[in-house]
């Protein structure tokens, strides 16, 4: 033991007898000597790695894990990494929950050498469900006829709860119990709905007398096109009709899905038979499958057997300026209506009118293939 002085304070640095490691020499297993423990500066705090053995290579690394995993039980994570002057460091923590063991691996850049380290705590594990944990059976029951009576949404509840009395529980916990409810939710409508069509739903393949039960009949599944209506006169755009088509794309705009962007786009496609055919701006991690509220509303809107389209409103927010349809979106648009009017929107009420002539004045249509049959 030692005492150092680190900023000013003073640090106690017990030191461990080195621990026999193994190298591998020629396929054979040799003892030997390792240096002392290391000190680290850790998040301003001085902490002490103690030193446990020294490998030569990742596959030697991988094959000492595996050992350590099966003779302890315990399972580790790879949680980060990162560089210093002596060289790599990745560092792992203990799987167990609530466990705060972690291990330290060095590769010497002076050597193809890694040292394994350990930060000198203990394995402690909580004991834990994996939904649900912390609640007591009162507060679970309580949770579960709240939501079979509707109340699905977790701040919702939480404020039910308390105010019958429940306490003693987290907003985290509540939240992971009803996750776990919606599943059982899920799985039960699931069995419910294809139950006729098991063959082990009457608890076997074989009825109650020993005879073979017969199959279930499938329902029979036909596929129809439909072609779209040909309605007798094009809705009509009075300032009315403008009204609730901007109204629709605005609602839509509150579905959008924009975790990454934070801007939300909602639009609403006029049809020729006067049906409005919504759609919002759905976005992905990878950024390049994100898909415009436009063609969002086009694409259902063809699902549903529409093809001609009368007007479209496009609801966005940025500043004083109105948001347009992208160039992707124009191209889409103009594919079923070349002159098609355009409505912008704003979430205060404000719009401005233009088409699709003047938005895209020179598109690639349909006509415009050679090879079209």
């Amino acid at each position: 033991m030692s005492i150092e002085t680190i900023d000013g304070q003073e640090v106690i640095v017990v030191v461990t007898s080195p621990s026999p490691t193994f190298g591998i020499d020629d396929g054979v297993a040799t003892e030997e000597s390792t240096e002392p423990a290391t000190k680290k500066r850790a998040r301003g705090k001085a902490q002490v790695w103690d030193e446990l053995c020294t490998v030569p290579s990742n596959e030697a690394l991988t094959q000492w894990f595996k050992e350590s995993e099966t003779a302890s039980g315990y399972k580790w994570c790879r949680r980060r990494t990162s560089y210093t002057s002596r060289g790599a460091k990745e560092y792992f923590q203990c799987t167990g929950a609530g466990c705060l063991v972690q291990l330290e691996a060095l590769y010497e850049s002076s050597s193809e050498n890694i040292i394994i380290s350990t930060n000198g705590k203990e394995h402690q594990h909580e004991e834990r469900s994996h939904s649900g944990w912390g609640l007591s059976e009162e507060t679970k029951s309580e949770a579960t006829r709240l939501f079979r009576a509707g109340i699905t949404k977790a701040p919702v509840m939480d404020s039910e709860l308390r105010q019958l009395g429940f306490t003693g529980f987290t907003a985290r916990q509540l939240t992971s119990f009803l996750a776990r409810l919606r599943r059982q939710t899920r799985d039960e409508s699931v069995l419910e709905e294809y139950s006729e069509l098991s063959v082990w739903s009457s608890g076997g393949r074989n009825s109650p007398d020993g005879a073979a039960s017969p199959p279930p009949k499938r329902p029979a599944i036909r596929i129809v096109a439909k072609s779209p209506p040909e309605p007798a006169e094009p809705p009509t755009m009075d300032e009315a009709a403008i009204a609730q088509l901007v109204a629709s794309s605005l609602e839509a705009r509150e579905q959008a899905y924009c975790a990454y962007s934070q801007f939300a786009v909602g639009a609403a496609l006029l049809c020729a038979d006067g049906h409005v055919v919504t759609g919002c701006n759905v976005e992905n991690a990878s950024y390049g499958l994100t898909n415009c509220a436009e063609r969002t509303a086009v694409f259902r809107a063809v699902a549903e057997g529409r093809r001609r389209f009368s007007a479209v409103a496009i609801a966005a927010e940025m500043g004083d300026v109105f948001v347009g349809p992208c160039g992707a979106c124009r191209q889409v648009l103009a594919e079923f209506n070349p002159e098609m009017p355009v409505i912008l929107a704003k979430p205060d009420g404000q719009t401005k009118r233009t088409s699709m002539k003047e938005l895209l004045p020179m598109p690639f249509l349909p006509k415009d293939v050679p090879f079209k049959k």
